[in-house]
C-alpha cells in the first residue's frame, strides 16, 4: 500500500510504501543563515515530517545532499555531528549543484524506516 501525504501543488512531502518513507526535498525557510544555520533548518524539518508519520531522525536511512559550494564540506559535517547521534548515522551522498534557488545553500532528500507496530 502507497500512502501519500503533505501535498503541494507538484508533489507530497511525505510518501509510505510498505516500511519505508520517501520525503521530498526540504530547503530551509530562513535562507539568510549560514550553511550550518540552514542544514539545521533542514533536518529539523525532516525530524517533524517523519514525526507525523510515527517515525524521526533515528530511523533515516540515507540522505541525499545538494549544496552549491562544496567548499562549505567541513562547516557542514559539524553541524551534521551535532544533530545526529554518531550511532545513527544515516547514509548519505553530497554532491555540489550550481543552483538551488535564491539563498539556498543546501536541499535534503531523505529516505526513512517506519518503526513497526510494537517496537
Amino acid at each position: 500500500m502507497i500512502t501519500r501525504l503533505v501535498p503541494t501543488a507538484i508533489a507530497h512531502r511525505i510518501v509510505v510504501h510498505g516500511s519505508t518513507i520517501y520525503l521530498a526535498g526540504v530547503v530551509p525557510d530562513d535562507r539568510s543563515q549560514p550553511i550550518r544555520g540552514q542544514l539545521r533548518q533542514c533536518l529539523e524539518k525532516i525530524d517533524t515530517l517523519l514525526k507525523t508519520v510515527g517515525s524521526d531522525a533515528s530511523s533515516l536511512l540515507q540522505v541525499l545532499i545538494y549544496v552549491t559550494d562544496l567548499d562549505c564540506y567541513e562547516e557542514f559535517n559539524a553541524e551534521w555531528k551535532d544533530f545526529f547521534d554518531a550511532s545513527a548515522l544515516p547514509a548519505r551522498a553530497m554532491v555540489a549543484v550550481k543552483d538551488l534557488g535564491p539563498g539556498t545553500l543546501v536541499e535534503l532528500v531523505a529516505t526513512a524506516a517506519l518503526p513497526q507496530s510494537g517496537s
